[in-house]
């Protein structure tokens, strides 16, 4: 299409992620390495959106998580639907019967919000969403917001969030690239139950 496309990443995430960049940059994504804060998610949304508020007039912001404000999180729900969908469809082609439970770890939780919703009509079906603990449960040393956090306001979103002693962002950890966010998306906050 043509259109100068830049891709906000943490370092630590680039890293972790090199044949997902080399993807992006054959296709001629500018992928933007974050070197600051956290060097992970929350901190390369943090300056995509600084980029776009200081360039709205000519650009378009755009997120691969299910989290930020309306209608992010929404059109994620449009674009990842077929997760779910897929997922059930196949699992009855598979064995002629629903799934006792699905299970998917989420924190922004693109994937397990789509796979989730091919479920949720379905009563019998037990949904289970698992939280990255990462190293421990002090502070900074995991990214389970929903058994650590409090109800929070972070990327125009109000959800369980891992917070300081101010009430701010806390940092958040874990091994895996999208799942170090110190908060879940607000589909997900729909469905907590503890």
């Amino acid at each position: 299409m043509e259109l100068e496309c830049d891709i906000y990443m943490g370092t630590v995430d680039v890293e972790k992620e090199k044949p997902n960049v080399d993807r992006m940059k054959i296709l001629g994504a500018n992928v933007i390495s974050i070197n600051s804060g956290t060097k992970t998610l929350k901190k390369a949304v943090d300056e995509a959106f600084i980029t776009y508020l200081k360039s709205y007039n000519e650009a378009m912001y755009a997120i691969g998580s299910a989290v930020g404000p309306h209608p992010f999180p929404m059109m994620i729900g449009c674009f990842q639907f077929v997760v779910g969908r897929e997922a059930k469809k196949q699992f009855l082609e598979q064995t002629g019967k629903l799934p006792e439970c699905v299970c998917a770890c989420f924190c922004g939780g693109s994937n397990a919000i789509e796979l989730f919703s091919g479920f949720l009509e379905d009563k019998a079906v037990d949904i289970y969403g698992v939280e990255a603990l990462g190293k421990e449960n002090k502070l900074g040393e995991n990214a389970a917001s929903i058994t650590y956090g409090k109800d929070g306001i972070i990327h125009g979103f109000k959800c369980k969030l891992l917070q300081d002693e101010k009430g701010m962002p806390a940092n958040a950890y874990s091994i895996v690239s999208g799942l170090n966010y110190p908060g879940i998306g607000p589909k997900h906050c729909y469905l907590i139950v503890i």
